[in-house]
């Protein structure tokens, strides 16, 4: 068995990069407003306290390197996951948009499942239905959003 160094694209920097971005925009754009004190907290401790959480999580994500090798030893990258996950994110915004809250969870799960092969049908469709209760119960039920759980028609 070979070992190969691992080239930049193989580590996990992808999955970091966005969390460390959008947290860092956060924290610069937070930076006006005035932080308070954690008993009197002012409009800025929230965002730049969940600006911190990301950027730290993205920067665990991206110094995690893990390639994996194919059978002749090199690395392969796993294109599979990535699609079904970006295509999971496009469904629910198109599903969301066009048949409510459930179906659009459902899809998001679903598709997303499908980039990983050890996936059964029956775990895919008892984390689509799981997820769609907890989505349902956390933001149309107890946060209120105006997202209806079914609807037919278009935006």
């Amino acid at each position: 068995m070979s070992t190969k160094k691992s080239s930049f694209l193989s580590t996990n920097w992808p999955a970091g990069l966005p969390l460390m971005v959008v947290g860092g925009l956060a924290i610069w754009f937070s930076r006006e407003y005035p932080m308070g004190t954690l008993s009197a907290m002012g409009p800025g401790m929230l965002p730049v306290f969940l600006g911190g959480v990301l950027v730290l999580i993205g920067a665990f994500l991206s110094l995690q390197n893990a390639p994996k090798l194919n059978d002749d030893g090199e690395e392969k990258i796993a294109l599979r996951s990535w699609g079904c996950v970006a295509l999971g994110m496009l469904a629910f915004v198109a599903f969301g948009a066009w048949f409510g809250l459930l179906p659009a969870t459902i899809s998001l799960v679903a598709l997303s499942a499908a980039g990983d092969r050890r996936n059964s049908l029956i775990d895919v469709l008892a984390l689509s239905v799981g997820m769609s209760l907890i989505a349902s119960l956390v933001f149309v039920y107890a946060l209120g959003l105006p997202f209806p759980l079914l609807k037919f028609g278009g935006l």
